[in-house]
């Protein structure tokens, strides 16, 4: 009986006070321009029957707020915003809530939290660096921040801001506050950008010495062959990166090939990114907001690469006002235009791009060059929108589509050989490709945590033709050769990713996520018997299809340890299969670097797999770029790299940087053919008709390393900027079944490489610029030693790569001058010459037969002459 009485009095006491305590589960809508603490608690009150009251010693009410969840509830609101601006609470009765200064809370650790936007379009800004006191940070790519103090620290009465393209400001904040929103302003007229290094050197980036930061203004600092300034013309000029050849794609960094470079953009990934020969990027300076690039010390976030990493972030569009750009030169028409909608919880960015090339590039290709006809375009759309759930919580989609296209024709050319013979030839060159990119990523900020998620799907196409027809006509016989070959490669990813970064004062901060990759390989390669220049073949029939799939997942630490010591410890997971295979592997990474005061030095050393594979042609000619993912006949490549950096101030406007390397490769491919298709050309062997080859039959693997220094000097003044980059390079191959196994060097093997820069600020608006470039020739396989068999003659190379192409050089000269028009509209121009003395650089080369079965010739194609250029763009 008394059991069940005080049972009955304890259920009914537990209910009493539960619902007494249920106001505090009232559901709560915060409006989007809610922006202060008062007015959290304003609209609690109205939409609940709860009443707060507070003593007027209670400061904070007057602080900006950030909300993660617009959609809470009242004892969401108290137990995790409140606390954060160091509020604590009472609940009474009559549903009454007392506010009160959390003293407690004061004495101990607390956190400082801001964002740093654009003062015009309300855009995050990311990297921007942010002094308290003697605390150093950088925004993160979603423009925040964040400082931890103790007690015993002095209160922080002002922040100062400073990035390039922006004014330096200082910002007085009360000691007491949490929040904080900055807003940067533009310079109104940009000085000639110059990277140096930092004031107080005892400052420590969010990045390492081997990432290089590039903002918005660096991404174009640098003009490309058309005049227009280009991110990978600024990227060329890095210590690391090959200076790069006529008509070569991509980027060759530290002895890799183009395909070993991880390229994201909005964290898509993008196998070619160059235009014509590299005559421009697909990236358009107006759409981007900033770019890492990494040659070593990969982060652990980072993998399926072997040599370096370009991750790209592209402008969000402005969140204020419709903002525009048209632009006109010599690489063709551009414009963009951006703005907001839903009220400003919506941007849009549009941008593209299409070719005039071809209207000054044809006359000076018939004329200075031997070609009757040709044709070399291009063009490139952008698109991305970004909407915000809340001030924590926003979802982005970017797509680009784009195309490439170089054709050369030769129409029947006649020459006498001998008095009673005469030479027929013509040909035909065509080389395609293009990207399709679409991506979708969530990004949330969960209290100091972000995460984001992605969802992307990535095509490339690439697809090469050579025709040719070659008669001689005269005693004792006559001899003709007809052949076409042909080459197509098309990828395509799908990918989705999830990633979480958290910075923590005791551990450090932490960097941990997955990711899925699917993926199709198309390639083909093969030739006929016959001239068929414009004439299409069937190949799409004979398109094989290779599927790979492939799983990572990573977890990273950076700490700063002592004060002048940086460490990054990060291991990633790898998997790799398909329906006969699995690979997987652990990729350690790690790096320490020492910052002085005049000396940063940095030791790094790092595991990369690489699951798809690049097939160059061996000899020369056109490219016949093929990729392969892994399968069970090939495994992923892998390189293991050890590095160490240095940067030595000298002076307070000079530099010195010095960096040693040793790359180690496995499960590298080649042909096994010494030579090209043009093999049978030479020795006068009739082609293969088929058309086919069974690419797995031509494949070997083996092994590889690279090796070298690169020394760097930088001078920065007020008026004048002078720089020199030189790179030594040593990158070797070697498979049993090539040379009978002896070491080779590798296609892209530039021993020696040279870049120099002069830029002169003649005004704070106007800059000259000269810049100079060479290289060594690239190395190709050419047919340098005869013999017989039986009656007929023929020639084979001695060994691999036994010949190199002319070196690569050119001078370059450009003028820039950037003006306001109006209140915010500027007008840029540019205007200069591209390969001031007309050196005929070589684009590819072949080899043919002289057809008197004499020593053969290499034939040097070159595409771009001289080149005047002028860029016209207009921002408003």
């Amino acid at each position: 009986m008394y059991t069940r009485l005080l049972t009955a009095i304890f259920i009914l006491l537990i209910s009493k006070t539960l619902s007494s305590q249920a106001f505090l589960t009232t559901p709560i809508s915060f409006p989007q321009e809610i922006n202060v603490l008062q007015d959290c608690l304003t609209t609690i009150e109205q939409q609940s029957n709860i009443q707060f009251s507070f003593s007027s010693n209670l400061e904070q009410l007057d602080q900006e707020v950030f909300i993660e969840n617009a959609q809470t509830n009242v004892e969401d609101f108290l137990n995790d915003i409140l606390p954060f601006y160091g509020i604590n609470f009472l609940v009474k009765r009559n549903q009454k809530i007392l506010l009160f200064n959390d003293t407690s809370r004061r004495n101990d650790n607390y956190t400082f939290f801001g964002k740093v936007i654009d003062d015009e379009t309300s855009e995050p800004i990311s990297n921007v660096l942010v002094m308290a006191g003697e605390y150093i940070k950088y925004t993160d790519d979603h423009g925040y921040f964040s400082f931890r103090f103790t007690a015993k620290d002095d209160l922080v009465n002002s922040l100062f801001c400073s990035i390039i393209g922006y004014n330096d400001q200082n910002f007085l904040i009360n000691p007491q506050s949490n929040v904080i929103t900055i807003k940067l302003q533009h310079s109104n007229l940009l000085d000639t950008i110059v990277i140096q290094p930092l004031a107080n050197p005892r400052i420590f980036p969010s990045f390492l010495p081997t990432e290089t930061l590039l903002e918005a203004e660096d991404l174009s600092n640098t003009p490309g062959i058309t005049g227009r300034r280009d991110i990978i013309s600024s990227t060329k000029k890095l210590a690391s990166v090959d200076s790069g050849g006529e008509g070569t794609h991509g980027l060759f960094v530290r002895g890799g090939s183009a395909d070993q470079n991880l390229i994201l953009v909005d964290n898509i990934a993008v196998y070619e990114f160059s235009h014509v020969g590299g005559i421009s990027s697909i990236f358009l300076p107006e759409i981007l907001q900033n770019a890492k690039f990494s040659s070593s010390g990969f982060s652990a976030e980072y993998g399926g690469k072997l040599s370096s990493v370009i991750d790209i972030n592209l402008k969000e569009g402005n969140k204020q006002t419709v903002q525009g750009s048209f632009g006109l030169g010599l690489d063709g028409l551009s414009g963009s235009i951006e703005g907001p909608m839903n009220n400003g919880k919506t941007s849009y960015l549009f941008s593209g791009r299409i070719s005039t090339l071809d209207l000054i590039t044809k006359p000076l290709i018939s004329e200075l060059l031997d070609f009757e006809d040709s044709s070399i375009n291009f063009y490139d759309l952008y698109g991305k929108v970004t909407h915000y759930f809340t001030p924590y919580a926003k979802i982005s989609a970017t797509g680009y589509i784009g195309n490439d296209n170089i054709r050369l024709i030769s129409d029947e050319q006649i020459s006498t050989i001998k008095p009673d013979s005469i030479l027929k030839e013509k040909n035909f060159n065509d080389i395609r490709w293009g990207n399709k990119l679409i991506g979708l990523n969530y990004h949330q900020l969960i209290k100091k945590m972000h995460m984001d998620i992605y969802a992307n799907y990535s095509q490339y196409q690439f697809t090469s033709r050579g025709s040719f027809e070659r008669a001689l006509l005269g005693p004792p016989d006559e001899v003709q050769f007809a052949y076409d070959i042909y080459s197509r490669s098309k990828n395509e990813d799908y990918t989705a990713k999830i990633k979480f970064k958290y910075p923590t004062q005791r551990i450090g901060e932490l960097l941990f996520g997955g990711e899925y990759n699917y993926q199709i390989f198309s390639p083909v390669i093969g030739q006929e018997g016959a001239y068929l220049g414009l004439k299409p073949n069937e190949i799409e029939s004979f398109l094989p299809n290779y599927q790979s799939k492939n799983f990572a997942s990573y977890l990273e630490l950076k700490k700063h340890i002592l004060k002048f010591i940086t460490f990054r410890s990060g291991l990633r997971y790898s998997r790799n299969f398909g329906e006969n295979f699995i690979y997987q592997f652990l990729e350690p990474r790690i790096s320490i670097s020492y910052l002085g005061e005049n000396l940063w030095v940095e030791a790094m050393a790092s595991v990369m797999h690489q699951n798809v594979h690049l097939l160059l042609n061996p000899g020369v000619g056109l490219p016949s770029d093929l990729w392969f993912p892994s399968n069970e006949y090939l495994r992923p490549q892998r390189a293991i790299e050890f590095s160490v950096s240095t940067n030595f101030k000298l002076t307070e406007q000079q530099t010195v940087k010095l960096n040693i390397y040793n790359k180690w490769y496995n499960d590298l491919i080649e042909y096994e053919n010494p030579t090209d298709l043009f093999y049978n050309v030479v020795n006068g062997i009739p082609a293969d008709t088929s058309a086919i080859l069974n690419l797995e039959d031509e494949i070997v693997v083996g092994i590889g390393d690279s090796r070298g220094f690169e020394l760097s000097f930088d001078h920065n003044s007020s008026k004048i900027n002078w720089f020199f980059n030189y790179k030594l390079n040593f990158s070797n191959r070697q498979f049993d079944e090539i040379d009978e196994g002896e070491p080779f060097a590798f296609r892209y093997d530039r021993r020696h490489d040279l870049n120099m820069g002069f830029n002169y600020k003649l005004k704070s608006n106007q800059t000259l610029r000269i810049n100079w470039v060479i290289g060594s020739g690239y190395k190709y396989t050419i047919a340098d030693v005869e013999f017989f068999l039986g009656q007929q003659q023929i020639r084979e190379p001695q060994f691999r790569n036994n010949g190199t192409l002319p070196p690569f050089h050119h001078l370059d000269i450009n003028y820039s001058l950037r003006k306001s028009v109006g209140n915010k509209a500027i007008l840029e121009l540019n205007m200069g010459v591209y390969n001031v003395y007309n050196n005929k650089n070589p684009f590819y080369a072949y080899e043919s037969d002289n057809l008197e079965l004499k020593d053969g010739d290499v034939r040097i194609i070159s595409i771009f002459p001289i080149i005047p250029n002028f860029n016209a763009i207009y921002k408003w």
